[in-house]
């Protein structure tokens, strides 16, 4: 399940800022978008949480967004695993 997560969010991240995550280090990956290493601004992060709701046919919960973990590659594709596995 997790390979396809990752996969799924690397497109989506690819299609909305032209970034190829298998290019970027594992280690990376827990970087916050907003580092930067990959400069997004808060509008690119609100397109992306309604690609991943899009893509995922999930509710990202607000605790999420006020705790900041809607925020990494990493943290984002956990939020995405949780949310599918209690669907």
């Amino acid at each position: 399940m997790r390979e396809d997560i990752n996969n799924r969010l690397k497109k989506i991240i690819f299609d909305r800022m032209k970034i190829d995550m298998d290019e970027v280090a594992d280690e990376d990956k827990d970087y916050t978008f907003f580092h930067p290493m990959f400069g997004f601004s808060s509008t690119d992060m609100l397109y992306i949480f309604f690609d991943v709701e899009k893509e995922f046919d999930i509710k990202i919960p607000e605790t999420d967004i006020n705790e900041n973990r809607f925020s990494s590659f990493n943290s984002i594709a956990d939020i995405i695993e949780e949310q599918l596995t209690t669907k």
